[in-house]
């Protein structure tokens, strides 16, 4: 099958969500290693690595205009001196010897995951996860594909070579081979997939090797060096049969440079060794997750973000993360914070809840509930209780405790945390049959028995309002306590100032309806709770004491923000985000075209003070800038203006965004000259900023141009360069 048309088409990406969106994906799962301009390029899930060891300079590019897919996958270098790119979903970014970048989209339009590329004169040969193309470098253009390799089951391409004017392709079933005559790779007929030679392979071939002047197939990492062939299996990497290095996780590639073996892992960022060295280990600044379940932005300029727990153990790079905002990520779990003790062994990782006074409370799927202290970095381990015995701790333990020993720490499980108007906390207790639900006041660090209570027990005698395992806990605007369980239930309370002495009033139980499961829930300023069900969005009106289902929206929603009093921004399990204007009953989608890290949204968190949403992923993190703050901008001197230099020739730049600016603000472009050259509307307008979007004509002269933005108190000047 030859479909070059597919591929050749333009992909037309929404540039200006591109400019939105800022990743990051895990930086330790390292998948291809080349060598460019006397640097040494990574290929990580968390963008691409640029390592200058001479100088000890070092740059993460993960610039989503740049490179919309920063999961990297493959590397290679042509005569030219330029390096290639290929991305997991199929972007193909190219940078040449004077650092200029272009991007192609054509394989990620037709759904060709990038998997090997190889420099063959002034062809880019790529093997993807749906087959093998060839792509001319010096026009930009696909020029050839097949999905048929000979006789193979598989077209999917693991690794390319050509060796003696013999083109050989690996694939997941065995490997194809045919002749290039003279070495001229575009007179071949692809339309004939009898022109492959090709035989079965037990085994996936994911590389070749050169030895002895024959291409030999392999399916584990290898290089060929002066002492024999280089080889891992697994974590370990020998010399023929001689180990000559170990690594603490699993080695993805090997490559040569000069004397110097360079290894990529698949947990431990990047190595280099050599006989005479030793192995040495190279980390890369960046956030190390695979998959994020959760995000809190604390409105302090830290977001906090779960991982996957592994039920067996903790890796080094699974736990609880924190980032300042620098780009710097700090992790905590039991090896690097011995006192935060047992986080659990589960994906579900997410009760959170940031207090009024910054402490960060966790509730975990195994290790109870902790406290991270703003005021002096430290935490805490509450024991809250399990249906089993655990450790210590008796079935149903009844009380709830501050933990300050290591010695029986004890199972127990906490899904949703939440403090109320009054600063009491409320606490989910996983399958306790003592009370599912319990109250603190947390100005006590230590609980005692007059200092919290525990409702809803299942025995001696059962409560009416038990539930097994507590998904989410929300407060509204007149301190209702909102509690949803996994089952569908919905229950809400009041108190009068003394919940911990179990001095509580039941509103409402919704128990009856048919939701599934409550994932989550957001309260608006003007009274109205939304919650996210496994039946899709429901409304509740304290007014009427009505909850109504909303059927405007998808089904397939996981998590829910609010911005402001109009908007709501829900995440989707497979859909991306949703930006939902409640009253009109509309709604628009951003997902991974507009720049999203992944569709399978797991969790959102709004940082209305910074202008932030982010967006926890299958994936990894996505921030997204919402173009404005819940500050409103008087002064036009904090106006920003982006690209700048704008290029007509790079495919990312297809408008030039001025942003920051106050509302009311006339924003006009004049040549250096001073003449008009476009009044411009406002694209985005709120009660806090505005932004304005320009596309320069192609008619336009490069050079300096400026933009002017004036209010009746108010005026900026920013100068803007385009270029060819």
């Amino acid at each position: 099958m030859f479909f070059t048309a597919v591929l050749i088409c333009v992909y037309a990406m929404q540039v200006q969500a591109f400019q939105r969106f800022t990743n990051y994906g895990s930086v330790i799962e390292v998948h291809d290693i080349a060598f460019h301009n006397g640097r040494v390029c990574v290929a990580t899930s968390g963008g691409l690595y640029l390592h200058a060891p001479r100088v000890g300079d070092s740059e993460l590019l993960l610039d989503v205009n740049r490179f919309p897919d920063i999961k990297m996958a493959a590397l290679a270098t042509d005569a030219s001196g330029t390096l290639w790119a290929g991305s997991q979903r199929g972007y193909l970014y190219k940078i040449s010897p004077r650092n200029a970048h272009t991007m192609y989209s054509a394989y990620y339009a037709a759904g060709w995951g990038i998997r090997t590329l190889y420099a063959f004169g002034q062809y880019l040969l790529v093997g993807s996860t749906a087959g093998f193309s060839i792509f001319d470098a010096a026009k930009g253009d696909v020029v050839a594909n097949t999905v048929r390799l000979g006789s193979l089951q598989s077209s999917v391409v693991n690794a390319i070579i050509v060796h003696n004017n013999v083109l050989y392709v690996g694939t997941e079933s065995g490997i194809a081979t045919l002749d290039i005559p003279g070495g001229r790779i575009s007179d071949v007929n692809f339309y004939d997939h009898r022109i492959w030679s090709s035989r079965t392979h037990a085994v996936p071939v994911t590389g070749f090797c050169i030895v002895n002047n024959a291409v030999m197939p392999v399916s584990v990492p290898t290089v060929v060096t002066g002492a024999g062939l280089l080889q891992a299996d697994s974590n370990l990497v020998y010399i023929d049969s001689t180990v000559a290095c170990s690594l603490p996780s699993v080695v993805n590639c090997l490559r040569m440079h000069n004397d110097t073996c360079w290894i990529g892992t698949d947990e431990d960022y990047f190595y280099d060794w050599s006989a005479a060295g030793g192995l040495t280990q190279h980390k890369i600044r960046g956030l190390a997750f695979k998959s994020v379940n959760h995000v809190t932005a604390d409105g302090r300029g830290n977001v906090w973000v779960f991982s996957d727990l592994s039920p067996d153990k903790t890796p080094w790079w699974q736990g609880i993360g924190r980032s300042d905002g620098s780009g710097n990520w700090k992790i905590y779990n039991s090896l690097f914070t011995p006192s935060l003790g047992f986080l659990g062994g589960s994906p579900d990782f997410r009760g959170a809840c940031v207090r009024k006074n910054g402490d960060f409370w966790v509730g975990t799927p195994g290790g109870g509930v902790k406290c991270f202290s703003r005021s002096d970095g430290t935490w805490r381990r509450y024991a809250i209780g399990a249906p089993s015995a655990s450790g210590s701790y008796p079935a149903c333990f009844p009380g709830f405790e501050l933990r300050t020993t290591l010695a029986g720490e004890p199972w127990s499980k906490c899904d949703a945390i939440a403090e109320d108007s009054s600063g009491f906390l409320w606490i989910a207790s996983y399958e306790n049959c003592s009370g599912n639900l319990i109250c603190y006041d947390p100005k006590y660090k230590a609980p005692v028995d007059t200092n919290y209570y525990r409702f809803f027990p299942k025995s001696p005698v059962q409560s009416p309002y038990y539930m097994d395992n507590i998904r989410v806990i929300n407060v509204d605007r007149d301190n209702t306590i909102f509690v949803g369980s996994q089952d569908g239930k919905i229950l809400l309370l009041r108190h009068q100032g003394r919940p911990y002495a179990g001095e509580v009033t039941v509103v409402t139980y919704f128990n009856t309806l048919n939701l599934k499961a409550i994932h989550d829930m957001v309260s608006l300023p003007i009274g109205f709770t939304w919650i996210v069900t496994g039946n899709g969005l429901y409304k509740y009106n304290p007014a009427d004491n009505s909850l109504t289902a909303d059927d405007k929206v998808p089904l397939n929603l996981t998590s829910i923000e609010k911005e402001g009093d109009d908007y709501l921004w829900l995440g989707t399990s497979g859909g991306g985000i949703i930006r939902y204007d409640w009253h009109g009953g509309t709604w628009t989608r951003l997902d991974e075209n507009d720049g999203l890290m992944s569709n399978m949204v797991l969790d959102l968190s709004l940082d209305a003070r910074a202008g932030y949403l982010w967006a926890a992923t299958g994936e990894g993190l996505s921030r997204y800038d919402l173009a404005h703050t819940t500050k409103v901008i008087t002064e036009n001197k904090t106006m920003e203006v982006y690209p700048n230099p704008f290029s007509f020739s790079d495919p990312a730049h297809a408008e030039i965004l001025i942003r920051k600016v106050a509302p009311q603000t006339q924003v006009h472009i004049y040549d250096a000259r001073g003449v008009l050259v476009k009044s411009l509307q406002p694209a985005v307008q709120n009660m806090y900023e505005w932004t304005f979007s320009w596309t320069p004509s192609r008619n336009l002269i490069p050079g300096t141009y400026f933009c002017t933005a004036r209010t009746n108190s108010t005026s900026a000047v920013a100068k803007i360069l385009i270029v060819p």
